[in-house]
């Protein structure tokens, strides 16, 4: 028999995990652990009057974050584990296909460019189809301060942002998929107006293939999502090995299996 989890039971372990890492203090916000109804509520936060368990029969959302002595974190990952939807594969796909195009944006440093400007990057795969999401698609991240912060009138190397889109069916289930960025310098061949702007990944957690529809993806889509589950699979990776988690290993290896399209 397998061992019970419902929502508070998965946010506890969370924290206990996170408590494990060197230099935590604290979360950085109540944990959102919210599986199947529950997770189209944008700002859900269990409790003994709402907790549910979980199981196969839908998505399960998890959106946690902690303050280091060394940073500040903030990360959703949405899984399933049983069958998906085709619908619901779908959805989780026109999120991650926004994920992906809002982080590999390139833009001129000098060109007053905003999140107003890029935040359609986000969205359009799901406009596409008539789907939306009601909630920001960014805020700024503290380092060891306010997790949730705005974010400034222009980009500026070294600014840390969120890059969360989503999808929500009220009485049914959420999708979320949240990474924090790094503002850095772009190389790129030319410099026609000067130096250019782009996004670096610093949230490091696989994505769920079984909710991939790696024909909705382009190839550039395709690329990025390879490269970045390298880099998922390569420095989580050796930090597992170097901690003897050959399970968890073999978990990540089985998340981040390259894809083709």
């Amino acid at each position: 028999m397998g061992v019970y989890w419902d929502e508070l039971s998965a946010a506890t372990k969370s924290e206990e995990f996170r408590r494990q890492q060197q230099n935590y203090v604290q979360l950085s916000f109540a944990t959102i652990s919210a599986f199947g109804p529950n997770g189209a509520i944008i700002h859900y936060q269990p409790s003994s009057e709402t907790n549910i368990p979980l199981d196969t029969s839908s998505l399960y959302l998890i959106d946690s974050g902690a303050q280091f002595l060394d940073g500040t974190t903030d990360v959703t990952r949405t899984v399933h584990f049983g069958s998906p939807t085709l619908q619901q594969v779908e959805a989780y796909t026109r999120v991650l296909q926004g994920q992906l195009d809002f982080a590999d944006v390139v833009f001129p440093a000098n060109s007053g460019i905003s999140l107003t400007d890029i935040e359609i990057l986000a969205r359009k795969p799901l406009y596409q189809v008539g789907l939306n999401y009601l909630h920001g698609t960014s805020h700024g991240v503290g380092m060891f301060l306010y997790v949730h912060e705005s974010t400034l009138p222009a980009f500026g190397v070294g600014e840390f942002l969120s890059d969360e889109p989503g999808f929500y069916v009220d009485g049914e289930y959420g999708i979320r998929l949240e990474n924090v960025v790094e503002v850095v310098e772009a190389i790129t061949p030319y410099n026609f107006s000067g130096p250019s702007l782009s996004f670096w990944e610093t949230t490091l957690v696989p994505y769920e293939p079984k909710l991939i529809n790696t024909t909705l993806l382009t190839r550039h889509q395709c690329d990025v999502l390879n490269r970045y589950h390298t880099r998922v699979k390569e420095e989580v990776g050796a930090e597992m090995l170097t901690q003897g988690l050959q399970e968890a290993y073999t978990w990540l290896l089985s998340k981040t299996n390259p894809i083709s399209c």
